[in-house]
């Protein structure tokens, strides 16, 4: 093989110069308190000691908190759509802005193998993609969830079509946990493995751990 030129090398140094600046500003930014999200309060992705002080905040019994879980686990899309609790808790919680996380399909895609991408819509109108593959092992069905952490990537490989579009923030653990629902309904199939290339690490895992019941992979990229 031919010895790479001194202009390649030194392409190469400041390639990686730029990802490990990349990087840094991706932890920079995971470090940073997390930006208010438009319209209130996010249900999804909400500790139970969170919900309790929501629920008690709008003069509720403290079990509507367990019935606000069940209900966005349940498929819940909207504050509407939660059946399980008053019209007029409903409407209190509308009237406060409270929304449950959940985005829009924008794009759906299958591959002859049963595997399918989805492109998600953010609140804001920012698109993400996660990928739903199903496996068959051991007579035992099985699906994983490779979910996004970033909306965009700083890496900036030069093979990504999600690099070249730049970095433009974390998500936040809601809108992990929301592929995550997303996948399963597409499937309706229960998630049993959760993986990705991530930077970000810590809000990936605040979204795996309220239930715990799956493996969860973690590339780092370096």
């Amino acid at each position: 093989a031919e010895l790479a030129t001194t202009e390649a090398a030194a392409g190469a140094a400041g390639a990686a110069v730029d990802s490990s600046t990349a990087i840094a500003a991706a932890a920079a930014a995971a470090a940073a308190p997390a930006a208010s999200t438009a319209g209130g309060v996010i249900l999804l992705g909400k500790t139970a000691a969170e919900l309790a002080d929501l629920v008690q905040h709008c003069g509720q019994p403290t079990y509507r908190s367990k019935q606000l879980v069940e209900g966005v686990l349940q498929g819940a899309h909207s504050i509407q759509d939660i059946k399980n609790i008053p019209t007029a808790f409903r409407q209190q919680l509308q009237g406060l802005g409270v929304k449950t996380g959940r985005s829009v399909i924008h794009h759906q895609v299958k591959a002859p193998d049963g595997t399918q991408k989805l492109l998600l819509q953010l609140e804001e109108g920012r698109v993400i993609e996660t990928v739903g593959i199903p496996i068959t092992e051991d007579s035992k069905n099985r699906l994983t969830v490779c979910v996004s952490s970033q909306v965009g990537c700083p890496m900036r490989c030069t093979f990504c079509a999600t690099g070249k579009g730049g970095f433009a923030r974390n998500l936040r653990p809601h809108e992990i946990i929301d592929q995550v629902l997303t996948i399963s309904e597409v499937f309706s199939q229960r998630v049993s493995n959760i993986g990705g290339q991530h930077t970000l690490v810590v809000s990936t895992l605040k979204a795996c751990m309220p239930k715990g019941t799956v493996c969860v992979c973690v590339c780092v990229c370096r």
